[in-house]
């Protein structure tokens, strides 16, 4: 959201807003701009109120708010609620709102789903990262995996992954250590998930940084040699939600050289190819493929090498021309009912 913030204030007063909005310190604290005009507002507030702007932008994985604005861009992280075949007069509804606005998504995975479950046609713009500054010579034995410590949804599964850490040979365990960073509100669900995970990884080098500022990440990010992912693993195919979206972490530490190893599901399959890393589909095959790339230092440097240069795909450049065209494309369709 402020990515795209960001690219369009050159031509627009932006204002932020939200159901709550976060502190300034909250976002310099992720490394995110603090210098917007921010505005709490509910669902009914954004609806009357987008009706004295040129555009609206919204952010969502339900079926969002009606929209008054002359242009409105709908950014669907996943659509989360499916049309109900038995509630036709709400379906109905839920259509009429979604024609309101144009739809952006994040990967083929999301906008197949979106198809399925909205009937919408999507155009995918994948995010934008902050482009790492690999070094080599920095690199250490250190596996990261980055995601929040949620219990429900779209679930990043870190007791998949300590699993297989401990599943590790001793003999080339012994130098590793992993590394689960991620963001974990305080409460009691999330309190008592992590105390099973801090006991399920006692006595091994694992590591949690919780809530860690922009900066320490950085220095994860330029630490890890290898990077692991396991969102989705064990999911339900008619839970489609419970996959990876698109998976921005996962470019974000290739972009620093990280090589990953992913779950085999959802918007993974178009980051992570072969020639850039490993997608798996069991507990075994993450342990055996991280064996050899412990063990294979050439071909973990071939592989670091590659992610670098496929992270390029996913620069600022490019995420500001899609997403220019998209609004020059909103924007010029009626352009005398401008506010």
């Amino acid at each position: 959201m402020f990515a795209v913030a960001e690219t369009i204030r050159g031509s627009f007063d932006v204002v932020v807003g939200g159901r709550d909005v976060p502190l300034p310190s909250t976002l310099s604290a992720r490394g995110l701009p603090d210098d917007f005009v921010m505005s709490a507002m509910s669902d009914r507030e954004f609806t009357r109120q987008s009706a004295s702007f040129d555009l609206a932008v919204v952010v969502t994985i339900d079926i969002p708010p009606r929209s008054r604005a002359h242009s409105s861009l709908l950014i669907v992280q996943f659509p989360f609620a499916r049309f109900r075949p038995w509630r036709p007069i709400r379906a109905l509804e839920r259509a009429r709102i979604l024609r309101g606005y144009q739809a952006v998504v994040y990967s083929d995975f999301v906008r197949e789903w979106a198809t399925r479950r909205w009937h919408i046609n999507a155009r995918v713009i994948s995010p934008t990262i902050d482009r790492g500054l690999p070094d080599a010579a920095a690199k250490g034995q250190t596996i990261l995996s980055i995601g929040r410590f949620n219990t429900s949804g779209n679930r990043k599964r870190q007791d998949v992954l300590i699993d297989a850490f401990v599943s590790l040979p001793e003999s080339v365990r012994s130098g590793w250590r992993l590394v689960l960073a991620g963001a974990a509100p305080v409460d009691h669900q999330t309190d008592k998930y992590l105390a099973t995970l801090r006991q399920q990884a006692a006595g091994h080098r694992i590591e949690f940084a919780l809530n860690v500022p922009q900066v320490e990440l950085v220095d994860l990010l330029g630490e890890a040699s290898l990077y692991w992912h396991a969102a989705g693993y064990g999911r339900k195919p008619t839970q489609p939600q419970a996959a990876e979206h698109f998976g921005i972490s996962t470019v974000e530490a290739m972009s620093w050289g990280a090589v990953p190893l992913v779950y085999d599901d959802g918007g993974q399959h178009e980051i992570v190819t072969p020639d850039v890393g490993v997608r798996w589909q069991t507990v075994e095959e993450l342990v055996r493929e991280t064996v050899m790339l412990m063990t294979d230092g050439a071909r973990r440097a071939e592989l670091s090498r590659s992610a670098v240069e496929a992270s390029k795909s996913y620069s600022r450049e490019r995420f500001e021309d899609l997403v220019l065209s998209s609004v020059e494309d909103l924007m010029t369709r009626d352009p005398s009912s401008r506010r």
